[in-house]
């Protein structure tokens, strides 16, 4: 019986697929189905997928639909007791799976797990920079509320009944994550590893970057809808920017705090891709320059480094 499926959306992501799906084929646990769902993808990626010949391995080919919609079409074909993410850019490490999914059997009271990972730049054997995660179910949904960083989304593995409960995503494009999160934390509880299991992969096309005013009203979004939940109707997102911005002067200040966030996680980013290209004179400038930008995000990082509880699997 297989256990588990694996589903990694790609839209345009030559030449970095290779690398990822060749880490997902070289895992210690072998007992899987891998969905691959090719959003419209317009450059060499369709062409490289055609070549694939390994019998786990399943293609499903659609106009570009977006994140959301590719993840729910791909949890909908989902037979097995467990699916896990993988983003088509970067790497999974070798027992990845093998530890997530003996954790879960472990533990039935857990219906979702993450994992720490690295940053890398070019090639995932150079790598490092992991950021600070929350363990415990009780932090993942503090820094959830707070729209911190607190699961790094394609490292998810989850009990498939329970992403059923939670309904799946409701956004069909970027800034999915944060609402699927915050449901499957009222159906089950969700923990990080702490374990470097992933690579993130950093590069120039990283949707966030380029669309972070978006996400950022999506993960607010997500949590508004969670409160209005316990007492009320759902909120639409729509009756959600009437309300967070009921003057012009409320929108002027929240695009100024976002595009001084953004630029801050755009120089971190490039100050730790300099970092792993052995640049410290670069790293150090480009990371004092995110500092300078937004101070916030250093007291946060410094306030997770103390605050988070420690949990030793």
């Amino acid at each position: 019986m297989v256990e588990l499926t694996i589903i990694l959306p790609v839209y345009n992501g030559w030449p970095y697929i290779k690398t990822a799906l060749d880490s997902i084929l070289d895992q210690t646990f072998e007992n899987f189905l891998l969905f691959i769902i090719n959003d419209g993808s317009t450059d060499e990626t369709t062409e490289y997928l055609k070549s694939i010949n390994d019998k786990r391995v399943r293609i499903f080919n659609q106009e570009n639909r977006g994140l959301g919609y590719s993840l729910n079409r791909g949890l909908k074909e989902v037979t097995t007791p467990f699916v896990a993410r993988m983003d088509a850019d970067d790497y999974s490490c070798k027992r990845r799976f093998e530890k997530q999914l003996d954790f879960l059997k472990s533990n039935p009271d857990i219906g979702a797990c993450g994992t720490f990972f690295h940053y890398f730049s070019q090639s995932p054997r150079i790598f490092g920079y992991p950021p600070p995660l929350p363990q415990s179910h009780e932090d993942v949904v503090k820094a959830l509320r707070a729209v911190e960083n607190a699961i790094l989304h394609p490292t998810l593995m989850m009990r498939s009944d329970v992403v059923r409960k939670s309904g799946f995503y409701r956004f069909e494009g970027i800034g999915e994550d944060w609402d699927f999160f915050l449901r499957l934390s009222e159906v089950s509880r969700i923990v990080n590893l702490p374990h470097l299991l992933y690579r993130m992969r950093l590069h120039p096309g990283s949707l966030t970057w380029k669309n972070w005013e978006d996400c950022r009203l999506k993960y607010e979004f997500a949590v508004a809808s969670q409160d209005r939940r316990q007492n009320r109707d759902d909120l639409t997102f729509h009756d959600f920017l009437k309300e967070k911005f009921s003057s012009r002067s409320k929108r002027f200040i929240w695009r100024i705090f976002i595009f001084m966030d953004s630029r801050s996680l755009l120089l971190y980013r490039k100050g730790i891709i300099a970092g792993l290209k052995k640049k410290p004179l670069w790293l150090f400038l480009l990371i004092s320059l995110s500092v300078i930008v937004a101070p916030w995000k250093l007291l946060r990082r410094l306030r997770k480094h103390f605050t988070f509880k420690k949990i030793y699997i």
